[in-house]
């Protein structure tokens, strides 16, 4: 699903690699995601995360559209009513007009 939304945004849109740095980087370090990591700098990724949210909802609301769309097209027959109606006070049967 995400590549189909990035497709209709334009672009390859990844957000795995998305992190803030917690540590200070030296200077020879390229401030890539893999290299950061590598070179045991602190960092905290939340990109996966955001991708992850992101699928999740969009599977969400596929699941939940199914589901009302399924219930629409079984619709129950509705229960037939009664013709003749039982009072608690009276065993006799009152017809119903």
């Amino acid at each position: 699903m995400i590549p189909l939304i990035s497709t209709l945004l334009g672009g390859r849109i990844d957000f795995t690699n998305l992190f803030i740095v917690l540590g200070i980087v030296p200077d020879d370090v390229p401030m890539e995601f893999n290299a950061v990591k590598k070179a045991g700098i602190p960092i905290f990724a939340y990109g996966n995360f955001t991708t992850i949210s992101i699928k999740f909802t969009l599977f969400a609301i596929v699941i939940f559209q199914n589901v009302k769309i399924t219930n629409k097209i079984r619709e129950e027959e509705p229960k037939p009513v009664p013709k003749h109606l039982r009072t608690l006070f009276c065993l006799e049967k009152l017809e119903i007009i």
